[in-house]
């Protein structure tokens, strides 16, 4: 209590715990000065630092939650957020839709779902559509050069990436990013989950078919004993026929929506042209560049493919080239 000008003045400090909660205080210190109260706000940094929670130039109010509890409180607070960004006299909220997506059984996002129409949240609810996409998870191996020939399959000796094909479809690059060794890999892999990979495992029987080819291809270059000296995990997501998934979702979303995947392990060399492709399709409503080629991404890559034929486009071959 202090005495001023013959008055009794009560001072009440509010601290702001900005290392856990951004905003949380300054709405308090905001909300008892629109109470005509005088506050006192302390704040342990500098403002608009980087040091707490929910960092970033713009965050998230979605009012869709599996607890029923939360939607009233979201949209009363949208009401404030409202209020406050009058009261400032610029723009702090920028509205746009909310996508919530999962899979169709996920009790959260069935939870979320059922809680939007007692809270009158405007929701449309669309089915996913299935890809025929298998993840497979494989690895690349690095193997010992034996000395002598370390030079001469280096890439800048000029030799070449290859690819044997049949069963099993080995590829490989020169040595390059690792000196003295060369990669050599299998095409293929073992089906998985994306979420629940186990990653202990060293290939087994994938590393011994490449083992059998170097041995048999160039024996006299590559050391096998021991097996590769760098193994590392990666992962494929396969179609039936190894061709890539690029289409419009369709359905209620017709073109507004692209979708592409299932690259089936042969896929990065074609990024600068996938990724052309994708804005072609989402801002011009047709892939021009492959039509110019003479590429039709409709009956290549789209997923009507699957519908007439369940293994997808039919080939003459068996080897899908890496």
């Amino acid at each position: 209590m202090e005495r001023n000008q013959g008055r009794t003045l009560r001072r009440q400090a509010v601290r702001s715990h900005h290392r856990r909660r951004r905003n949380h205080g300054s709405a308090t210190a905001y909300e008892a000065a629109k109470l005509g109260k005088k506050v006192l706000l302390f704040e342990q940094f500098d403002l608009l630092h980087c040091l707490g929670s929910s960092h970033g130039e713009s965050c998230t109010i979605r009012a869709t939650y599996p607890e029923s509890y939360y939607p009233p409180m979201v949209l009363e607070s949208f009401r404030l957020w409202e209020s406050a960004q009058s009261a400032a006299g610029y723009r702090v909220l920028v509205p746009t839709p909310q996508l919530d997506l999962g899979p169709g059984n996920n009790l959260s996002l069935q939870f979320s779902i059922r809680n939007c129409g007692p809270n009158f949240v405007d929701a449309r609810v669309t089915g996913g559509k299935e890809l025929p996409i298998q993840p497979l998870h494989t690895f690349i191996w690095y193997w010992k050069i034996k000395d002598g020939y370390k030079s001469a399959m280096s890439a800048s000796a000029g030799f070449p990436t290859f690819a044997s094909y049949g069963v099993p479809y080995i590829y490989g690059t020169p040595s390059m990013e690792f000196p003295g060794l060369i990669k050599i890999a299998l095409h293929g892999g073992r089906a998985c989950d994306p979420d629940r990979r186990d990653w202990s495992g060293d290939g087994g029987e994938m590393v011994r078919q490449v083992t059998d080819w170097i041995e048999r291809v160039m024996p006299d270059r590559i050391v096998t004993s021991g097996g590769p000296v760098i193994s590392q995990a990666c992962m494929y997501s396969m179609t039936p026929d190894e061709d890539y998934v690029i289409d419009f979702i369709g359905g209620e979303f017709g073109n507004d929506v692209v979708v592409a995947g299932g690259f089936s392990g042969h896929g990065f060399k074609m990024g600068p042209l996938v990724g052309k492709i994708l804005v072609e399709m989402a801002f011009d409503g047709e892939a021009t560049t492959l039509t110019r080629i003479g590429v039709d991404v409709k009956a290549l890559f789209g997923l009507g493919r699957f519908a007439e034929n369940s293994k997808g486009n039919v080939k003459e071959f068996e080897d899908q080239v890496v």
